[in-house]
């Protein structure tokens, strides 16, 4: 099967790194338009329909198929190699890693949960 010549070719380099995979001996590339994950073969994404799912073998035959996804067969310029990709990748993970989380927690004194007296000071005298 050929590649569709009327869409503009696909560059891997101008993805998001989370979005390839060159680590196998297959390139792996998730679909821009639908997400899924392909394996790019002569060098285009494969033909595949918009509600594919790989854990789901045998689809529904009484259900009525959905079109193609509108990247099927859409030409792929592997233009990124394999060690640049990991090297990107890696770096990449490093700076996720190194993130902090901007969660608020809430105090854990609140008026749902008692908060113990606060002692007199031994300079102030008792009131009584």
């Amino acid at each position: 099967m050929k590649p569709d010549k009327t869409q503009t070719p696909l560059r891997v380099s101008t993805q998001p790194l989370y979005l390839i995979d060159l680590a196998g001996d297959r390139p792996m590339l998730a679909c821009p338009e639908c997400r899924t994950w392909l394996v790019v073969a002569d060098g285009m994404l494969p033909p595949h329909r918009s509600d594919h799912r790989p854990d789901q073998p045998q689809r529904d035959k009484t259900a009525p198929r959905r079109p193609r996804c509108g990247a099927s067969r859409r030409p792929v310029v592997l233009d990124l190699s394999p060690s640049s990709w990991a090297r990107e990748s890696a770096i990449g993970a490093r700076d996720a890693g190194m993130r902090r989380g901007n969660r608020v927690f809430a105090d854990p004194r609140s008026e749902s949960s008692p908060q113990p007296p606060v002692p007199v000071p031994v300079f102030r005298p008792a009131k009584s």
